[in-house]
């Protein structure tokens, strides 16, 4: 078992969050935990999850009533869960694995708002060792 737990909060010197532009983009709080167990008969299996909260990020951009203006615009990120899977089969006195791996199996988010989606991606791994 293992898990880790972080928590940050940045201020601006006026103590006020709404005017600190970089300080919206650090989520406030990250958790992540995580189980394996390796079984007798050859077989490994791995759960990995985590958590982001939320975040604004602020990002230059053409004002909408005057485009030859340059605006800051707070662009909110939902906070999001990452869930990755392993499954793994040890042979030949555990010379060669094969396994199959899941990662973001609780479904796609993003970690920038204009930023492209992280979807669910599993794949077969054939590993060895001398």
């Amino acid at each position: 078992l293992r898990g880790t737990f972080a928590m940050e909060r940045i201020d601006a010197d006026q103590g006020d969050r709404a005017s600190c532009g970089p300080c919206n983009e650090v989520p406030t709080a990250k958790l992540y935990a995580g189980v394996t167990y390796r079984a007798p008969f050859k077989l490994d299996l791995n759960l990995d999850a985590s958590y982001v909260t939320g975040t604004t990020w602020i990002e230059r951009e053409p004002n909408p009533a005057d485009p030859t203006q340059i605006t800051f615009a707070a662009n909110p990120l939902p906070g999001y869960a990452v869930v990755n899977a392993r499954a793994a089969y040890r042979l030949l006195d555990d010379h060669v694995e094969l396994a199959i791996v899941g990662s973001n199996l609780s479904g796609g988010h993003k970690e920038h708002p204009f930023g492209n989606r992280v979807d669910t991606r599993v794949m077969g791994v054939l590993g060895g060792s001398l």
